[in-house]
């Protein structure tokens, strides 16, 4: 995904409030830092990428 359609999910408040529970259920403060640290960890760790991407085949947001 763009890095400009992830920036473009910040206006969803759905997407804000899941971002900030998940943030604070991993013990993280600041949900922007949780994003950040999260992109970099899939950036860094190939076979969590891999696991996360079989994951998300036909995932659509805001489908159940």
């Amino acid at each position: 995904m763009a890095l400009n359609r992830i920036w473009s999910l910040r206006a969803d408040a759905g997407w804000v409030d899941l971002v900030r529970m998940q943030a604070t259920d991993a013990g993280r403060s600041n949900a922007g830092r949780y994003i950040r640290d999260l992109v970099w960890l899939l950036s860094s760790e190939p076979e969590f990428r891999a696991v996360v991407i079989r994951k998300l085949q036909g995932v659509q947001y805001g489908q159940p």
